[in-house]
C-alpha cells in the first residue's frame, strides 16, 4: 500500500510517496506570489493536487492513505459549498481511492524540509557574510596567483568567473 505525505507552508510545498514506510518518491516547489496568498487550506489542498497529479502514474488504480497536518483536509469530501478552483480538485481527486488521515506536524520533520526547502537557501545564502571578499586575495595567493591570472588575461580555456 502506498502513503502519500503532503505539507504546505507560506512559500512552498513538499511531498513524500512512500510504501511499507520507505520513501520512494520526493516532491518539493517553491509557490508562486499568487499561490503563496492563498489560505492555509487552500495551499494544503493544492500540494495534494499537485503530488496526485505527480504520481498519478502510481496511485490511480491504488488504495493508499494521504497524511497531512492540516486536520481540516478530513472534512473536503463532505463540504457542500465550495468554489470553482475547489470544485476542479475535488473533480480530479474522485479518481483516486484514499483516506485522509492527520499527522502531526512533530511527525513531518521530512516534509517540514521540503516544504521549507526555499527558506533554508535563503538563510543559508545570507549567512555566508563576506564570501566575495574572497576573490579579491585571490591574485595576492601563493598558491593561486598564477592560475587567477592567466584565467583573467589568456584564458584559452574559456573559463567564466563570476
Amino acid at each position: 500500500m502506498f502513503e502519500l505525505e503532503c505539507d504546505a507552508c507560506r512559500v512552498g510545498i513538499g511531498a513524500v510517496l512512500s510504501q511499507e514506510k520507505r520513501p520512494i518518491a520526493f516532491l518539493s516547489k517553491k509557490l508562486n506570489e499568487a499561490r503563496q496568498k492563498w489560505s492555509t487550506y487552500e495551499q494544503e489542498l493544492y500540494v495534494v493536487y499537485r503530488s496526485l497529479k505527480s504520481w498519478e502514474s502510481y496511485l490511480i488504480a491504488s488504495n493508499f492513505v494521504l497524511f497531512s497536518d492540516h486536520q481540516s483536509l478530513q472534512h473536503f469530501k463532505n463540504q457542500k459549498h465550495i468554489n470553482k478552483m475547489h470544485a476542479r480538485w475535488a473533480s480530479y481527486f474522485e479518481q483516486f481511492n484514499f483516506v485522509i488521515r492527520h499527522k502531526s506536524r512533530v511527525n513531518n520533520k521530512v516534509l517540514d524540509a521540503l516544504s521549507r526547502r526555499v527558506l533554508l537557501l535563503v538563510s543559508l545564502q545570507s549567512e555566508i557574510v563576506g564570501f566575495e571578499c574572497l576573490k579579491e586575495l585571490y591574485k595576492e595567493d601563493d598558491d593561486f596567483a598564477d592560475i587567477w591570472r592567466s584565467v583573467r588575461h589568456d584564458n584559452p580555456h574559456k573559463i567564466f568567473i563570476s
